[in-house]
């Protein structure tokens, strides 16, 4: 009996000892803050397509009713936790301003609609009581996309609505989720993304 305690203790003690051999820890920069994670993501490229989808190559905007002449109003994006931009949301703002100039080639303009919008179950919603601050030079636009993004552990959703201005109703919404985390490979951590 004693000599199997101690045949079993040894075995016991070998593989503990394998298994704090192998024990890698994941570094910091597998998760951290969102600004962390977008910098090693490709975000021109994911919002080139998100923004290929509203205009596809060669064919212009799938919206008829925006023109090449037409400007378009591109808020930062809003944190859906606390719907202000953040880093994160300036970040995403700018990144999506140059997608949708460079791939729809609209002519841009960057506007704090923080006080004029509110989002809720149903979509964007105006806030403003004064249609006339709509078409003053502020927001001389009828069109604009308004960004939104969500975290949780080793998942960023993003959406992007195409909004018409004057009566807030949504004329397009594209979706996009991006899972990160880091994977072992070659006894060392590597931070890795794919997007659905």
């Amino acid at each position: 009996m004693f000599r199997f305690a101690s045949v079993s203790l040894i075995a016991f003690s070998a593989v503990m000892a394998g298994c704090a051999a192998r024990y890698i820890p994941e570094p910091r920069e597998c998760g951290g803050a969102l600004p962390s994670v977008l910098s090693k993501v490709n975000m021109t490229e994911l919002m080139g397509k998100m923004a290929n989808e509203f205009c596809p190559t060669g064919v212009g905007a799938l919206n008829p009713l925006i023109t090449d002449r037409d400007v378009v109003l591109v808020p930062d994006f809003l944190d859906l936790s606390s719907f202000k931009p953040g880093q994160a949301g300036v970040v995403l703002g700018e990144v999506t301003r140059g997608a949708l100039s460079e791939v729809c080639r609209h002519r841009v303009r960057q506007v704090d609609l923080g006080k004029t919008i509110r989002l809720n179950e149903d979509g964007v919603v105006m806030l403003t009581r004064d249609s006339g601050r709509l078409s003053s030079s502020e927001f001389a636009a009828k069109w604009g996309y308004v960004g939104t993004f969500s975290t949780m552990p080793g998942k960023l959703l993003l959406t992007l609505r195409e909004l018409d201005i004057e009566s807030g109703a949504t004329t397009r919404i594209i979706s996009r989720e991006l899972n990160f985390g880091c994977k072992l490979g070659d006894g060392e951590y590597k931070f890795s993304y794919s997007v659905n």
